[in-house]
C-alpha cells in the first residue's frame, strides 16, 4: 500500500491509496493425483561452455558435438540446483573479477547503433513530492486498448475518508458511464508516462472506472508495449 497523488479532469487533487491486485493464481498440474512441481537443473558446466569447447576444437567442434557428445558432462547434466550466485563473464568467457563499467547502447527503429553514453538515473515521478498524475483527456475505448497495448500489471485507487470517497467514486461513475479508459499522464505538464520507483521502467497509464450502485473500483492500468504490425 502506498500513497497516490491524483487530479482529475477539473483540476481537483487528492492524496488517496494505492494497492497492486493480485494476479489470479495458476492453474495446479497433477499427474495421477500427484501435483507436478518444477525444479532447477544443471545445463551445463563451465569446461562444457561453447567457449571453452570453441577453443579446444575450433573449426571441428561441430563434428565433436554429434559424434562424441563432447557438450555433454554425463556426470554432472541434469543435477538439481538450489542456491545459486551470479556471476558475470567477459567476452572471452573467463569470470570477471571486478565490476564492469556499464555503457548504455542507443539504437534506430532499425537496430542499428547510434550512440553510446553513460548510464543516468532515472528519478521515479509518483512520489509525495511531485505533481499529481493527471488526467489527460484522452480516452480510449476499452475494447480498442486491450487490442493496442500490453498491459503489464494493475493498481486499485482507494478512499481514505468520506471526502475522497466521493472524490473517486464520482470519478469511476464517469468513466463506467463513458465505458471507456482515459490516459493518465505525470509531470508537470501531466503527459509524461508514469515512473514509479527509482530507475523504473517508464509506464502508460489508463484508469478505468467500475460502478454498482454506492460500490466502486478505480483501476489504473500499466503499458509499456504498444502491440504494432511491423
Amino acid at each position: 500500500m502506498r500513497f497516490f497523488y491524483i487530479s482529475d479532469d477539473k483540476d481537483v487533487d487528492a492524496t488517496v491509496i494505492s494497492v497492486t491486485l493480485k494476479s489470479t493464481p495458476s492453474p495446479e498440474f497433477v499427474f495421477k493425483g500427484d501435483k507436478i512441481t518444477s525444479v532447477r537443473v544443471l545445463e551445463s558446466t563451465d569446461d562444457k561452455s561453447y567457449y571453452k569447447l570453441k577453443k579446444k576444437y575450433g573449426d571441428n567442434l561441430t563434428d565433436e558435438v554429434i559424434k562424441n557428445d563432447v557438450d555433454l558432462d554425463f556426470m554432472m547434466t541434469g543435477l538439481l540446483i538450489s542456491e545459486t550466485t551470479k556471476t558475470y563473464l567477459t567476452n572471452s568467457g573467463s569470470i570477471m573479477n571486478y565490476a564492469p563499467n556499464i555503457k548504455e547502447l542507443i539504437f534506430d527503429s532499425n537496430g542499428e547503433e547510434k550512440d553510446v553514453r553513460e548510464p543516468k538515473d532515472i528519478e521515479p515521478n509518483i512520489k509525495e513530492d511531485t505533481p499529481p498524475v493527471r488526467f489527460t483527456g484522452k480516452l480510449f475505448n476499452k475494447k480498442a486498448a486491450i487490442l493496442k497495448f500490453i498491459f503489464k500489471k494493475t493498481i486499485q485507487l482507494q478512499h481514505t475518508n468520506g471526502l475522497t470517497y466521493d472524490y473517486l467514486y464520482n470519478m469511476a461513475k464517469n468513466l463506467h458511464d463513458k465505458n471507456q479508459l482515459m490516459y493518465m499522464g505525470a509531470g508537470a505538464n501531466g503527459t509524461d508516462p508514469l515512473i514509479f520507483q527509482l530507475n523504473g521502467i517508464p509506464m502508460r497509464g489508463f484508469l478505468e472506472g467500475r460502478v454498482d450502485k454506492t460500490k466502486y473500483q478505480l483501476l489504473l492500468h500499466l503499458s509499456n508495449m504498444e502491440i504494432k504490425l511491423p
